[in-house]
């Protein structure tokens, strides 16, 4: 219902005026030896240099950049973002947002889970009640996704987000085979400093490049597992003797 809808947007907007007036006339005017030429030049990479196919080609855009999941709003969103980049110059952060919808308690409430399975059944069973209940997984979706730029990112409000001062943001969301939904955007922080005068100061100001280089250092962690070390090597025996001996054949692992 929401193709149809969307979809219909694009065709009303193609049928007022002269569009399909014009339309008509451009089908009519071409052959298929043309259409057929200028396909195999565009699939080799090449451009159409047919005025009126090029006419057709936009016509078709009109209409499916309204149309979710088709290429003509994948170029509709790409050309959104050429705009966000004129307008507030190259993004410095990308992101991504993948929630693990399967493992979240909000997700698979209701699961009958029996104390007898394994993991991978566990998991196939999430994975089912997931894929089952799209409606609350696009909640769940919508959640998350509404608490990170309202509460974390705070674009445009002045306050400082985890990411500093952001001034705008750019996102689309996709989904993958199993239809769990995630979202990939850009960021511009507040006063969008050019990259190139960042890599002159750079090399030329040693103070900053070390505070440049303490940052991320700060900022990012590593840490291990200890008990979870411990019960993976007790379930592997063989691990402690090819540790002392790691030139010894490895066929076994």
């Amino acid at each position: 219902m929401i193709l149809l809808r969307q979809s219909t947007v694009g065709n009303f907007l193609q049928s007022r005026k002269d569009y399909w007036v014009r339309a008509q006339a451009d089908i009519l005017s071409i052959s298929s030896d043309e259409l057929r030429m200028t396909a195999l030049r565009m699939k080799d990479g090449g451009k159409c240099e047919n005025p009126t196919i090029r006419r057709l080609l936009s016509n078709m855009r009109l209409i499916s950049a309204y149309n979710p999941e088709s290429f003509g709003r994948k170029l509709a969103k790409r050309h959104q973002l050429f705009g966000q980049i004129v307008r507030f110059g190259i993004p410095a952060i990308w992101f991504t947002i993948n929630p693990s919808d399967p493992k979240n308690p909000v997700v698979v409430a209701g699961v009958d889970i029996h104390p007898h399975m394994d993991r991978s059944e566990l998991n196939r069973l999430r994975r089912l009640h997931a894929i089952g209940n799209p409606t609350i997984v696009a909640q769940y979706f919508d959640f998350v996704v509404d608490s990170f730029f309202t509460k974390l990112l705070w674009t445009d409000s002045g306050k400082v987000g985890i990411l500093g001062e952001i001034s705008n943001h750019f996102a689309v969301v996709e989904e993958n085979n199993l239809h769990m939904l995630h979202l990939h955007g850009f960021a511009w922080v507040t006063g969008n400093m050019n990259f190139t005068k960042l890599q002159d100061r750079v090399l030329a100001d040693l103070d900053f490049r070390n505070r440049l280089v303490t940052y991320p250092q700060t900022a990012v962690s590593e840490v291990v597992d200890e008990m979870w070390a411990e019960e993976y090597k007790d379930g592997h025996p063989d691990l402690d003797r090819f540790m002392d001996n790691p030139n010894d054949s490895t066929e076994q692992f």
